[in-house]
């Protein structure tokens, strides 16, 4: 999964804006990673074999491992209230961060999966974030501005506390996410939701 690491510092290094490389050069300081291997049963997992085997694609995507990515430390959305439709819906990775395999106090960095047909409403958070889509073309928000479609290759960022949402269409979406600056998670709201 070193590769995995690797392909991530590459990929922000080459989006070359808005502290991608701050992101590349905090990635590039892992040479090792390790991680006790699990098998998640989150429902949205059942779209990673589809976003892997995509006809549009990040290129690197050919050179990971479904088995190996299903072994990674994935998780349902870590809020505690979340609307109900998200529900089986999302799943992250975390593996880099204050708590992940690979320790930082100073990013947060995973991989993201949103299954087709999912809204994922206006959300803000203290990090700033940096995305990179790997598989799957989806629309994507910022603040009360217009959804913009993004294909795979697109970059991105979120400054911090800045409204958010995302909703895909017939194809899962997986992508990088990186978060840096304040890291405390409970920072995390949806917008107008209790």
């Amino acid at each position: 999964m070193l590769t995995l690491i690797e392909d991530a510092a590459a990929a922000y290094e080459a989006a070359g804006v808005n502290g991608t490389r701050e992101v590349a050069q905090a990635l590039a300081r892992f040479k090792k990673f390790t991680f006790t291997p699990s098998q998640s049963s989150l429902p949205a997992l059942t779209f990673l074999s589809q976003a892997l085997n995509a006809n549009h694609r990040a290129t690197f995507l050919d050179a990971w491992i479904y088995a190996e990515l299903l072994k990674l430390p994935w998780h349902d959305a870590p809020e505690r209230a979340r609307p109900e439709s998200l529900d089986g819906r999302l799943a992250f990775c975390a593996l880099v961060g204050p708590e992940a395999a690979m320790p930082s106090r100073q990013i947060r960095f995973g991989l993201y999966l949103q299954a087709p047909a999912t809204y994922y409403p206006p959300h803000s958070h203290a990090a700033a974030e940096h995305y990179i889509v790997l598989s799957g073309t989806a629309l994507w928000q910022r603040g009360e501005g217009a959804f913009v479609s993004r294909r795979p290759g697109s970059y991105i960022f979120h400054e911090s506390h800045e409204s958010h949402a995302m909703e895909t269409g017939r194809e899962p979406l997986l992508a990088f996410w990186a978060w840096c600056g304040d890291l405390d998670r409970s920072t995390f709201r949806y917008d107008n939701w209790p």
